[in-house]
């Protein structure tokens, strides 16, 4: 059935009038990428945007373009597709005034995001482990810790994904400095809230150089709960990381990423085995038969493969058989706002 605009109760959005040609592209390809049929193009010069598609890029449009150049005004899709203005123009700042604001944005904006530490080990046995995954945790104003799910499903809601998931990069940069020079530092990314690499993983290259970071320290890990539907633009960022010097593992493989031709096709440095083919792999015939096929597609496209969500020492010994050298989860440490080194587990005999 062909969608009506206008029966839709948040047809009601802006049209806006772009200052030159260049940024009336940079606004289109960003939009194609996420918004769907949340805008149309009015002329040459002008977009119609419903207030979330607009709203939902107000962040990184102020950080990269040049919006205050721009005039808005107040418009609805009409049923003929038609564009239905208000009288009156906008400015930039009256623009961002509208937008509603909510609790994320004050995490963001008060500094109450943190990082947590969870343990990454080399099964064979070392000192210490040999990186972290770094886990944002948001806190209430109360100092209580708002988990990552409430966290990350509140900011889709409140049109502040780009935002959160840009401060949870860098929060994590500035976390990793408490990391010895040898350890890697884990940083998970959202795909979709990256519209153009150069652009928004500017401020993220900018903190490793300032902190010191070497690149090969640190593992971009894409969060596979993001679906990603376009895959040429998450290869582009994942280029746009390896040309850098930076590593990138592909996470929750098993279901999704699995297929090999993907794999093959985005050559990640790590792959981690989800854990829900972890659990209880000792038990499990099935669980091991996939974890044998997330090996030999990690041995096809020279990956290392990672098995997260080990609680067991009966987990751990199997995956380390299997060829799982590489691993993460409870049995090693639980999420720690300090980067505590692990102690070797009683009877673990690897």
């Amino acid at each position: 059935m062909e969608r009506c605009p206008a029966c839709d109760p948040q047809s009601t959005g802006y049209c806006v009038a772009f200052a030159s040609a260049h940024e009336r592209d940079a606004v289109e390809a960003t939009l194609r990428l996420a918004a769907g049929e949340d805008f149309q193009i009015v002329d040459e010069r002008t977009f119609w945007l419903k207030d979330r598609s607009l709203f939902d890029h107000i962040d990184y449009w102020g950080d990269h373009l040049n919006p205050v150049d721009w005039s808005f005004s107040s418009a609805a899709l009409s049923m003929d597709g038609t564009i239905v203005g208000q009288p009156g123009v906008l400015t930039w700042d009256e623009v961002v005034t509208r937008r509603p604001v909510h609790w994320v944005n004050d995490i963001v904006s008060q500094g109450r995001l943190r990082m947590m530490f969870q343990p990454i080990v080399d099964a064979r046995g070392r000192d210490h482990p040999i990186g972290f995954e770094m886990l944002a945790r948001g806190l209430d104003e109360a100092g209580g810790v708002i988990s990552p799910s409430d966290l990350f499903q509140a900011a889709r809601d409140q049109n502040q994904l780009f935002r959160l998931d840009k401060a949870c990069r860098l929060q994590g940069i500035e976390a990793a400095a408490r990391l010895l020079p040898d350890q890697l530092v884990f940083l998970n990314f959202i795909p979709t809230s990256i519209y153009v690499p150069e652009h928004c993983l500017r401020a993220t290259m900018e903190a490793v150089t300032r902190i010191g970071l070497r690149p090969e320290q640190v593992v971009f890990e894409v969060v596979e709960t993001e679906r990603v539907h376009d895959l040429n633009h998450l290869r582009r960022i994942l280029e746009y990381y390896r040309a850098r010097g930076f590593r990138y593992a592909l996470d929750d493989v098993g279901e999704g990423f699995n297929q090999l031709g993907v794999l093959q096709e985005l050559k990640p440095d790590v792959v981690k085995l989800d854990r829900q083919f972890v659990s209880r792999i000792d038990q499990n015939q099935e669980n091991r038969d996939v974890a044998r096929e997330v090996l030999d597609i990690c041995a096809r496209i020279g990956a290392t493969p990672l098995a997260e969500g080990v609680e067991r020492e009966e987990e751990a010994k199997l995956l380390w058989e299997l060829g799982f050298v590489w691993q993460q989860g409870y049995y090693y440490g639980r999420p720690g706002w300090d980067p505590v080194p692990h102690s070797p587990r009683p009877g673990q005999s690897m």
